[in-house]
């Protein structure tokens, strides 16, 4: 089953991967609307999130929620196709090879749901997650 570090840790990846503390800063209270936006959108506890993040239990409020925020962040478009311009934007800045990595092994559909955007959010930790940033 899937387990993970939880969407909102890939949201602190994609941060990750923004050039400096200005833009981080900015990034992080965008995200904190969008988070507030989701939550409300799907009907998810903060209690539900935590089990998410902790024990990889989700819900269908839960598997909204991310859906919810991948679009927000662009992740997905309006008509649910995964925005790979986002994937290289984001990624590309620090890594080239990791960008590569999350195209080639982790967008296998153009057009995801629910539980495929899930899918697509794990494979990137695991591949975004197991580089340590350089210096």
């Amino acid at each position: 089953m899937l387990r993970f570090a939880f969407f909102l840790c890939a949201l602190m990846v994609f941060c990750n991967a923004m050039p400096d503390e200005i833009d981080l800063k900015q990034e992080l209270a965008g995200l904190q609307i969008l988070h507030n936006e989701c939550k409300e959108d799907c009907g998810v506890t903060d209690g539900e999130l935590d089990e998410a993040r902790k024990q990889g239990q989700l819900t269908d409020n839960v598997g909204k929620y991310v859906f919810c925020m991948a679009k927000k962040t662009g992740l997905l478009t309006d008509d649910n196709k995964v925005n790979k311009d986002v994937i290289k934007e984001r990624f590309g800045k620090r890594d080239p090879q990791v960008v590569d990595n999350i195209l080639n092994n982790c967008i296998t559909e153009d057009t995801v749901d629910e539980k495929g955007i899930l899918k697509i959010i794990q494979c990137i930790m695991d591949t975004y997650g197991s580089k340590k940033p350089q210096k």
